[in-house]
């Protein structure tokens, strides 16, 4: 899958342990796969660390439908271990990139939601490769911003 490495090739840009690649190699097998794949079968095969990562980016789809998916993301980072969250935010970077040529309906969809989640980070003090990822997001946010929300009808944060 073309995302997965996409994922795995950022993280690993961003100083990953092994762990952390294997875990961006996985991180949507349980959510894509539940019948074929569990983290108890990643737990035997990777061991305990990468099936916690991986459970830790597994969704909760219960959750997602009662409170939002921006808002289930947004106390999923203001928590989650710090190599899950490195993998994380390389996931959402990548959900992002090409924001700018992307649909507006994408758009209208990503942004307010990659807003609200990275308030999650809010006040947590976060290593150096998570910062990078956090304004490397927070940038790819502003330019989308400037180019397509400020100055509209409607405005988004």
């Amino acid at each position: 899958d073309e995302h997965v490495v996409k994922v795995w090739e950022e993280t690993k840009r961003y100083g990953a342990t092994e762990e952390e690649e294997c875990a961006a190699l996985l991180h949507d097998t349980v959510e894509d796969q539940p019948d074929k794949v569990s983290l108890k079968m990643i737990e035997e095969e990777f061991g305990p660390k990468v099936s916690g990562y991986v459970g830790e980016l597994t969704s909760d789809e219960d959750r997602i439908r009662e409170i939002g998916k921006a808002q289930y993301m947004k106390e999923k980072l203001s928590k989650i271990s710090l190599g899950a969250l490195k993998v994380k935010l390389a996931d959402r970077k990548c959900n992002i990139s090409d924001m700018m040529k992307a649909p507006e309906k994408f758009r209208n969809k990503y942004y307010p939601e990659t807003r609200t989640m990275m308030e999650g980070l809010e006040g947590r003090n976060l290593p150096e490769a998570q910062e990078k990822l956090t304004d490397d997001i927070n940038q790819i946010l502003d330019e989308v911003k400037a180019k397509y929300f400020e100055n509209k009808k409607h405005s988004l944060k």
